[in-house]
């Protein structure tokens, strides 16, 4: 059994001191990480890290489609994006970007905004949803855009990541009509009198058609994002949802090789919230880098795979079950690792 574990988040990027590592006992992930061969990387995003496992090279991929069909929607032939609804804030001289998981959207509220929007926007614009957290657009044709990801956005200044190319004024334009109707709107007012924060814009992203891949190096994909779920179908491959920990997923997949998306702790990473990315690495030590060192010491596990993914250089360790036998490889625990000035 070979497994590709993409972990977003696990290098935590704060300069403040200490580390918020320092004092977990992380007994399996420190074995994980000193008994593999590392290798830094340059800089990837979590979609950029899934889009690499199938081999997609476009500056602007699809996430719109893709996203929609693993949701369990049939993009058809039709150009998408996402429209994610945020909150954004002024933070001094900066507008900053909340995503949706800080807003705690009712259904019922997406559905009367996205009512209201489809109402007072263009035509041949048609927002659909089947969440209250992650809304799309349905397009007749596709636009010159090149977007960045609300995984990039979150937690930024967004000015220098609105949308470009040959469309991108017209986008703009779209963005800020938004802004406005969502401003007024008696979702909004309601929200700011309970002292919640409004849904005051959409981040537009991911745009383009359903694409078909060809399978990647993984035979099944074991993830809760739909994204990741999504491009499995493209590919025509095996998709699952996230089990509670390895043990189940050892015990269903003995000879495949997994393409697994570990994300409890990438949202507190972007807002950097230490409290909660410990609690979360804990989490994932427990029920899944305990269990997985022990698969590998037994050898049902042949190769173990970490990614870090992320917008800072990320860390690949590969560990195969022969390095049990390496004693000179020492533990190295996570609090010690800090990428490199440069990454090539």
């Amino acid at each position: 059994m070979h497994l590709t574990l993409v972990i977003p988040g696990l290098v935590w990027k704060s300069d403040a001191l200490p580390h918020p590592a320092r004092e977990l006992p992380l007994p399996a992930l420190a074995a994980l990480l000193g008994r593999g061969e590392a290798r830094w990387l340059p800089a990837a995003d979590t979609e950029r890290r899934l889009a690499d496992a199938f081999r997609m090279t476009d500056d602007e991929l699809p996430w719109g489609a893709v996203r929609w069909a693993g949701e369990g929607g049939d993009p058809g032939v039709d150009c998408w994006m996402c429209a994610d609804p945020v909150h954004l804030r002024l933070a001094g001289d900066r507008i900053i970007l909340a995503d949706s998981r800080e807003l705690a959207i009712t259904t019922e509220e997406a559905g009367r905004l996205i009512e209201m929007l489809n109402t007072e926007l263009d035509d041949a614009l048609t927002f659909q949803t089947k969440t209250p957290e992650r809304w799309y657009l349905r397009l007749r044709a596709r636009p010159d855009l090149r977007t960045h990801s609300i995984r990039q956005a979150i937690g930024r200044q967004v000015d220098a990541l609105l949308p470009e190319g040959a469309d991108a004024r017209i986008w703009r334009r779209v963005i800020s009509e938004a802004q406005i109707l969502l401003h007024k709107h008696s979702v909004n007012i309601v929200r700011e009198s309970q002292g919640r924060s409004a849904i005051n814009s959409v981040w537009l992203w991911g745009c383009g058609g359903y694409p078909r891949l060809e399978p990647g190096p993984a035979n099944v994909v074991v993830a809760d994002e739909p994204i990741a779920l999504g491009l499995a179908r493209a590919a025509g491959i095996g998709a699952e949802p996230l089990p509670a920990n390895a043990h189940e997923l050892l015990s269903r997949h003995a000879k495949s090789h997994a393409l697994i998306l570990l994300d409890r702790i990438e949202r507190a990473a972007a807002y950097h919230d230490a409290g909660d990315w410990a609690n979360g690495l804990a989490e994932l030590e427990r029920d899944w880098f305990v269990p997985l060192v022990r698969a590998l010491d037994s050898g049902s596990v042949r190769r173990v795979e970490l990614d870090t993914a992320g917008d800072s250089a990320r860390l690949r360790v590969a560990v195969r079950s022969s390095d049990r036998w390496k004693v000179w490889r020492r533990p190295r625990p996570l609090h010690l690792i800090q990428p490199p000035a440069a990454v090539s």
